[in-house]
């Protein structure tokens, strides 16, 4: 097992599979300016393509990557933006869809944003995007392309 940041440590062998959590945007900050945690995204689209290059550099052609991201509500664009879909885009022709997995998680504690008196802004965003849920993790199965 390697936990390390997919654009630069890589594995000296090739590996069966590939667990990766990258950050949500500025969701959640990992101290140091790693070109993830941004509300830039484009530059998060940049980092997640370095991602994927490296998940594909690591694993063995035909085995599979699990990508979990989540959906977020960008302060810049004024937009709910589900990362997944991103992921798919930069995805293409190095992966295929395996399948994936829809994970609710709730309400978050502790948030800025979260509790009882944030509860109709968040029923807003929802209904105005055309989404079930804000509080959704989306797991990725991708399979390595040769």
């Amino acid at each position: 097992i390697i936990q390390a940041d997919a654009r630069y440590a890589l594995p000296s062998v090739q590996v069966d599979l590939a667990i990766v959590h990258p950050p949500y945007m500025s969701i959640i900050e990992y101290g140091e300016d790693d070109g993830l945690s941004t509300d830039n995204r484009a530059a998060w689209r940049y980092g997640m393509s370095q991602v994927l290059q490296g998940i594909w550099t690591a694993l063995k052609p035909g085995r599979v990557a699990v990508v979990i991201v989540g959906v977020l509500y960008s302060t810049i664009s004024k937009e709910v933006v589900c990362l997944d879909h991103d992921i798919m885009a930069l995805a293409e022709g190095q992966f295929r869809l395996l399948g994936r997995v829809v994970r609710p998680y709730g309400e978050t504690k502790g948030g800025a944003s979260s509790g009882k008196k944030n509860e109709n802004m968040w029923t807003y965003r929802r209904l105005k995007w055309g989404l079930w849920s804000l509080n959704q993790d989306t797991i990725l199965f991708l399979q390595r392309q040769p």
